[in-house]
């Protein structure tokens, strides 16, 4: 994804806790001699000591600029921490076992530092942070909240809760006469269809996907599974992931048979995310099911030669079990304050300012306001960058990130793309499907340490489903296929899992 281009979010709201409708201020300092008044003296500013990831001696002009202008706005100066290359890990464990003085961090799990006793709940905190809470979605939080206390223990980063949604060329369904599908059987008309045509060419590819397994099973499992490509409850109560859901064998089924007839691309177990790029920007690709900024790069590159070309997103997407589309859940990372921080109040004042308006969104991700980036289209956050100012800026305050609407993306046709991904995933209309044991916060390090071969299960699993689809293998050793995965492990992975569920 384009650095720092557009906020990557939902706009789902979140009511977490009872907020103040105001934002807090540093407080005033009154200086006055007996018997006159004077006017009210400014606070010095609170400084908030953030180690970023952001790597050292990559500081441009512009920094100061636009931290001078922050702490104007908020009476907040946020120091950026800014470690040697590879060394953030490093630095962070010395920070919190000296003296120095730290107010946030990054953290890649915030379980583990919690368990640690390093980082304190937040609760308190976004009651003075109105903007911060609503710019996440409920499962932001959910994923950085401790489920038996209630206790929530990072600012969690922006999650894309659907990233593997297919896209679809509306100009070659439009020469075809062709509607944009809405349901797995139109889709299969559709493939049909750019597979006969020569209207495009004789090298079209009806589907492209690629070597990694996740990005077709993210785009289609869902359409014959209850719980998409999310874990489910079998009957003995026990949890189970996808793969062993009864009806994820249809799924299997109806690649292979989409494969049989030529719709996806031969090539697609062979082969990286890089060469889809290629293949779109050739003008050979009718539908992809990929990860979202997989084939971007060909998408820009073949409008630049073909203006009309058009690829969309599908907006209703329906199979035997329903919606196609899976939530994707975020991560546990996210922004953590430590237990020894000194200016907690003030780090959570900058951060909440920084997704409070469409503008100061821009400001830590763009820079200043016509001399970084101007505005074109301010309600639909469209803005053109000014020549030069990225080697003014670095973007080093850019580091929480808020809900889709205070996004913005440059008038460009990657900008462009980008908005409709946005648009598309903030639609409140899209059908999302939950793992059953959604909101259950596991201990991943307990489960994989059950079982020692943990990470080769994935790869066997993978290797086996792409035999079936291509039909290296008949679907009738799929029974014995399943048995083999239980034997290598996830058995032991399951019951693990089990147990933390029953325990949350």
């Amino acid at each position: 994804m384009r650095k720092r281009n557009v906020v990557i979010m939902l706009c789902l709201l979140l009511v977490l806790t009872a907020c103040s409708s105001g934002k807090t201020e540093v407080p005033q300092a009154v200086t006055s001699t007996p018997g006159t008044s004077s006017p009210e003296v400014k606070a010095e500013p609170t400084k908030a000591y953030i180690l970023t990831k952001v790597e050292a001696g990559t500081e441009l002009p512009g920094d100061k600029e636009v931290g001078d202008f922050i702490k104007s706005e908020t009476n907040v100066e946020p120091v950026m921490i800014k470690p040697p290359a590879g060394t953030y890990d490093e630095k962070l464990n010395i920070m919190l076992a000296s003296d120095d003085p730290l107010d946030a961090f990054i953290v890649g799990d915030w379980t583990v530092f919690q368990k640690k006793g390093m980082i304190q709940p937040l609760n308190d905190l976004l009651k003075i942070t109105p903007e911060l809470v609503n710019n996440y979605t409920k499962e932001e939080w959910d994923a950085v909240t401790d489920k038996k206390t209630g206790n929530i223990y990072a600012i969690p980063f922006a999650s894309t809760p659907l990233g593997n949604a297919p896209r679809i060329r509306k100009d070659w369904l439009d020469a075809l006469g062709l509607q944009v599908p809405t349901t797995l059987d139109e889709l299969d008309q559709v493939l049909e269809a750019f597979k006969k045509t020569d209207k495009f060419g004789n090298n079209v590819i009806p589907l492209a996907t690629h070597l990694s397994f996740s990005q077709l099973d993210r785009a289609f499992a869902g359409l014959f599974t209850k719980h998409g490509d999310g874990n489910w409850i079998d009957t003995d109560g026990s949890v189970k992931p996808a793969v062993m859901d009864p009806d994820y064998k249809d799924f299997i089924a109806k690649m292979a048979e989409w494969y049989s007839k030529g719709y996806i691309w031969k090539e697609a177990f062979s082969q990286e995310y890089t060469v889809i790029n290629d293949l779109v920007s050739q003008n050979r690709v009718g539908v992809l099911a990929s990860w979202i900024s997989v084939g971007l790069t060909g998408i820009e590159t073949l409008m630049q030669s073909d203006p009309k070309a058009q690829y969309v997103f599908l907006d209703k997407f329906d199979g035997p079990a329903g919606s196609a589309y899976s939530l994707r859940l975020p991560e546990r990372q996210g922004i953590a304050i430590s237990v020894k921080s000194k200016h907690a109040e003030a780090v959570m004042k900058f951060f909440d300012w920084s997704v409070s308006s469409k503008k100061n969104r821009n400001v830590i991700d763009f820079g200043l306001e016509n001399k970084h980036w101007k505005w074109i289209d301010e309600e639909k956050g469209i803005i053109e960058k000014i020549q030069g100012a990225e080697k003014q800026y670095s973007a080093m305050y850019s580091l929480v990130q808020g809900a889709l609407s205070l996004g913005s993306s440059d008038d460009t046709i990657s900008g462009k793309l980008w908005t409709d991904f946005y648009n598309f995933v903030s639609n409140p209309a899209l059908d999302l499907k939950k793992p059953a044991d959604y909101g259950v916060n596991y201990d991943e390090v307990s489960i994989t340490g059950a079982v020692p071969a943990a990470g080769d299960i994935d790869k066997f699993r993978d290797k086996w489903l792409v035999k079936f689809i291509t039909g290296q293998e008949p679907l009738s050793k799929w029974d014995g296929f399943i048995r083999d995965l239980g034997k290598m492990g996830l058995d032991k992975m399951i019951a693990e899992r089990t147990k933390q569920y029953n325990e949350q």
